[in-house]
């Protein structure tokens, strides 16, 4: 696609920009297992990752922390114009795109995806987007573990400072040098045989997992603004919501 000198402007601050701030975090890792810094260099088959959409911006930056190659990643983005300024982005930052959502383009999308993870690239995708409800698996994700037979990751990512905007997900960005805590949960499997309720069950478990992982962070990250406030160090406002 022909983009604007404006367009590619944009594309290259927003992939800077984000290089940077995620530069500035100190970040810690966990996984179920223990300690996760080299979490996906560890990884030897594709998995399917799974984080809610308030916490897009800098998740891509604590996978690739946890020692994922460059391009072995391709993240599931929306087919409209943004969603296309976005898939520049990554591709910026060291990540493939596919086109799609599970509301336009989902069928072509379930495709593509399958052919990423045929390929042996992980996926990453946002199982309450493109607009919600937030905090809400759907069963898109589902529907790709139990045809590609690849297991499912819930992922959390949560920061000690952060800027919290007025859209349907709440989006989040860390402000700079906060704190930023990522946990790997357990990986969830779908058999290929699945029944819908085995289905709806698995959706459960994925979204009780995601929001388990935040609740944990979220104690984290209020541990931190305490202590950072003890040693003098208050927090600053935030945009659209109220700054944890």
């Amino acid at each position: 696609m022909l983009r604007t000198f404006f367009e590619r402007t944009l594309i290259w601050t927003a992939a800077m920009f984000l290089r940077g701030l995620s530069a500035t975090l100190r970040w810690e890792f966990q996984s179920a297992d223990g300690d996760a810094k080299n979490f996906f260099r560890d990884l030897k088959t594709p998995h399917i990752i799974a984080f809610w959409h308030a916490e897009q911006l800098l998740m891509t930056f604590s996978v690739m922390r946890t020692g994922a190659p460059p391009r072995s990643f391709a993240v599931l983005i929306s087919q409209h114009s943004d969603g296309r300024l976005i898939a520049d982005v990554i591709d910026r930052i060291g990540m493939d795109s596919v086109a799609g959502s599970s509301t336009r383009g989902g069928s072509e999308a379930t495709r593509g995806l399958l052919r990423v993870l045929k390929s042996g690239k992980h996926i990453a995708l946002t199982p309450d987007g493109p607009k919600g409800p937030r905090q809400i698996c759907k069963k898109g994700v589902i529907v790709l573990a139990r045809l590609s037979g690849v297991p499912i990751i819930p992922i959390s990512c949560r920061f000690s400072h952060k800027w919290v905007f007025g859209s349907w997900d709440r989006m989040e960005l860390p402000k700079p040098f906060a704190k930023a805590y990522a946990t790997y949960g357990a990986p969830i499997v779908v058999s290929r045989d699945a029944d819908e309720d085995e289905m709806e069950a698995k959706r459960l478990e994925v979204e009780s997992a995601l929001n388990a992982l935040g609740g944990l962070h979220h104690t984290l990250a209020k541990s931190a603004v305490r202590e950072s406030r003890s040693n003098g160090h208050a927090g600053l406002g935030n945009v659209g919501g109220a700054s944890h």
